[in-house]
């Protein structure tokens, strides 16, 4: 999907009553300079806009100048890419590229949020400067797998902090050795009394969302764990091997989403 472009904008906010089209978007910046400078673009080539609240528009290229590209909206489309529940992970985050890499493929594989965790073993604490750089790496892999709502990246918060608030998470869940693995999770979930049918799926059993805490890369402290078992996170094991941080949140990520959209 090289032809779509992020817009700041609400598309639906731009629309009009104008004969001829739906109305018109201006972009600025970095994405007018990608599409007249480095990908080439021309007036009157169509290409596609999101701007990650769930929107796409079919768009062509009216006027291109130095510093801004202005669109027409032909086609408005509210088109769902998402695994069709919250998916929250909780991460200590890891050193450099290799966040960079977790934001790419978390972004890919349909996480609606992920939150920045300090625990008592955390090495990096992610500064508040890189909230833009973060979000344009979102943009960037949105753009590149057809998402139209954008994951959210919360700044760091202490795991006392985030347990202490109050979260409706229908399931919860944070990584340990000790825990049971995922398909066991799922079984038990699914055979609670209150569960009386073998078609339900995971909207119906966690409508409120899912939420997964993962560690550093010494993991959770036993106080730690405890701590999150008080608040009814179950502790989940992800394998006979310790995996790093970022293998562990993609493979929690992808095991979830294929579970979802594996769904008949």
């Amino acid at each position: 999907m090289s032809n779509r472009y992020y817009t700041d904008q609400i598309i639906s906010s731009s629309l009009s009553s104008s004969s001829g089209s739906l109305g018109f978007i201006e972009l600025h910046g970095g994405e007018a300079h990608h599409l007249s400078r480095v990908c080439r673009h021309q007036i009157g080539e169509e290409i596609v806009l999101f701007d990650g609240f769930g929107s796409e528009a079919k768009t062509r290229i009216d006027y291109i100048n130095k510093s801004s590209v202005t669109l027409s909206i032909i086609s408005l489309e509210e088109i769902d890419r998402e695994l069709g529940l919250p998916l929250h992970l909780v991460v200590s985050a890891p050193k450099a590229d290799r966040m960079d890499y977790l934001i790419e493929k978390l972004t890919e594989l349909g996480v609606s949020d992920l939150t920045w965790l300090i625990t008592e073993r955390t090495v990096v604490i992610p500064a508040l400067n890189k909230a833009e750089k973060w979000q344009r790496q979102v943009i960037e892999a949105s753009k590149q797998c057809g998402r139209n709502c954008l994951m959210k990246i919360h700044q760091a918060i202490e795991l006392t902090t985030f347990l202490s608030q109050k979260r409706e998470y229908a399931l919860r869940g944070i990584a340990h050795p000790k825990g049971i693995g995922l398909s066991t999770l799922m079984k038990k979930v699914s055979s609670e009394p209150q569960q009386n049918s073998t078609n339900i799926s995971w909207n119906q059993l966690w409508p409120n969302g899912i939420t997964f805490l993962i560690g550093p890369e010494g993991g959770f402290t036993e106080r730690e764990v405890t701590m999150a078992i008080e608040q009814q996170y179950q502790p989940i094991s992800l394998g006979k091997r310790i995996l790093r941080i970022e293998t562990a949140a993609t493979y929690l990520a992808s095991w979830v989403g294929s579970q979802i959209e594996n769904e008949d």
